[in-house]
């Protein structure tokens, strides 16, 4: 079968879509804020750290989605900030190579556990765009759009190890059986609830040796 031709008729809309890919939206939340100062240690010698270890990884997350070397990172976070008008101290680029490696750590530690148990499960997103502005400006506004993502966590170490983005639509049970062909030879145990309790499902476990 030769591959479908879409004929674009919109243009402008079509052109607006090309143009919304390259917006950025980021927020810090009111956690996020209250927990970007590390507390003070009880019985420590010396200076006390400024940045908790989710203000590093918050930058980590950051510089790896955006691919940004570290003295770009800094000015990046800083613009965020200045932006957003909240006053956060961002750590300096220096700083956060150091307390990289420490984090590091205990990232290796949960990398380093095989996966012998998921827990399956499902939760819906909202779709935001034009039709949500349209609401709040004039209290009506096109159908909102949801979508549904399949999650696969590893109950040991809270970590996401499968995950599938699909429309509302789909069912749990139908995207279940792709998930488990990329799910770790390690994994002997799933734990699901009654939406998974169809035939494909079991004929998945077996066919994965679960």
């Amino acid at each position: 079968m030769g591959k479908n031709i879409y004929r674009i008729r919109n243009w402008s809309q079509y052109n607006k879509s090309l143009v919304e890919r390259g917006s950025i939206n980021i927020w810090f939340s009111e956690e996020a804020i209250n927990k970007w100062r590390a507390e003070k240690p009880e019985n420590l010698k010396g200076r006390p750290p400024i940045y908790s270890d989710d203000a590093i990884l918050t930058a980590l997350i950051i510089k790896s989605v955006y691919r940004l070397p570290l003295r770009s990172l800094e000015g990046f976070l800083n613009s965020v900030v200045l932006l957003m008008g909240i006053f956060l101290p961002i750590p300096c680029y220096s700083q956060v190579s150091r307390r990289a490696k420490t984090l590091g750590k205990e990232l290796e530690i949960y990398g380093s556990k095989k996966v012998t148990d998921l827990v399956f499960d499902s939760t819906g997103l909202k779709v935001y765009g034009e039709g949500e502005w349209k609401v709040r400006q004039h209290g009506i506004g096109k159908r909102r759009t949801w979508r549904k993502l399949h999650l696969g966590i590893c109950p040991a170490s809270h970590s996401i190890v499968l995950e599938s983005l699909t429309d509302n639509s789909t069912g749990d049970c139908e995207v279940y059986p792709d998930m488990m062909k990329k799910a770790p030879k390690t994994v002997k145990t799933t734990y699901c609830d009654g939406a998974y309790d169809t035939q494909g499902c079991y004929e998945a476990n077996e066919k994965h040796g679960s």
